[in-house]
């Protein structure tokens, strides 16, 4: 539940907490956070050690994008590391705390990068809004094609075990608020629709590009995500924006419509009569 009263996209079948703190998923603990095996492990310190949990990463990363998270093994991560499995869990408690990590990965990958798109002061005064929205909506829709069994074990933990809850609602929680700058930027400038619910708006978009970059991902060919992106971009301009698209860019693409050849035409004729 937001902070806004509002439920998030499947909040309602995650794991709930039940009384006196014991969670219903596997390996919880009563009375509190469920651990996720990463804290109690210090990070190695020598080039060598960090090397090592690099390349365990990289190895899980590859089993689990072939055979899935259930089938996957800590015996088959060790094997393609090239280390005994004992090894592995010198690093990571157990297969759940490397797919925690590798969580972790997506959000300094993406989300950094999508924050940063969004802050004022990498854009204003020097790229138009509407064209900034089209692009970062284009790079959220092409980063779903990255690691994409990975993606869809994330996704597939979400909505069972409590633990992927909190990273993925911290993202969330982050992406709002970059949002809420954004959306308030662009009212200083006059650029917002006079109606626009300024408070409703953050959720609305997240929620938009999220839910439909993940189902052009999950169901659709790249062509197909490059129109659903192109899509939900003019959805969120046209929901955000008095005029959703630039002047300059508006009379650019009208260029190769049947009706600007048309008014061209015209327009030729007129000259010449």
């Amino acid at each position: 539940m937001s902070k806004d009263g509002i439920a998030g996209p499947g909040e309602e079948n995650r794991p709930k907490t039940r009384k006196g703190g014991e969670r219903r998923a596997g390996g919880a603990a009563r009375g509190g956070r469920v651990p996720t095996g990463r804290a109690s492990i210090r990070p190695p310190q020598q080039a060598r050690s960090r090397a090592t949990r690099r390349r365990v990463l990289a190895a899980a990363i590859a089993c689990f994008e072939r055979h899935g998270y259930e089938e996957t093994t800590t015996a088959m991560i060790a094997a393609r590391a090239g280390v005994a499995v004992g090894s592995v869990y010198n690093y990571f408690q157990d297969k759940r705390a490397l797919i925690l990590e590798l969580l972790d990965e997506t959000r300094r990958e993406l989300v950094d990068r999508i924050v940063a798109g969004l802050d004022p002061a990498d854009w204003r005064g020097r790229t138009d809004p509407r064209v900034q929205v089209r692009r970062l909506i284009d790079a959220v829709f092409h980063a779903q094609s990255l690691r994409p069994g990975i993606q869809r074990i994330l996704w597939a933990r979400y909505f069972k075990d409590p633990d992927f809850a909190e990273p993925f609602d911290a993202i969330r929680a982050r992406l709002q608020e970059a949002i809420v700058d954004f959306v308030a930027a662009i009212d200083e400038q006059g650029l917002c629709r006079a109606d626009l619910d300024r408070r409703m708006a953050p959720f609305v978009i997240l929620n938009a590009v999220q839910w439909n970059a993940t189902q052009a991902f999950m169901n659709g060919s790249p062509r197909f995500v490059d129109r659903a992106a192109r899509a939900t971009a003019e959805l969120v301009a046209g929901y955000v924006f008095a005029e959703p698209m630039p002047r300059r860019a508006a009379r650019s693409r009208s260029k190769g419509t049947l009706a600007g050849k048309r008014r061209r035409a015209s327009a030729r004729r007129t000259e010449r009569g």
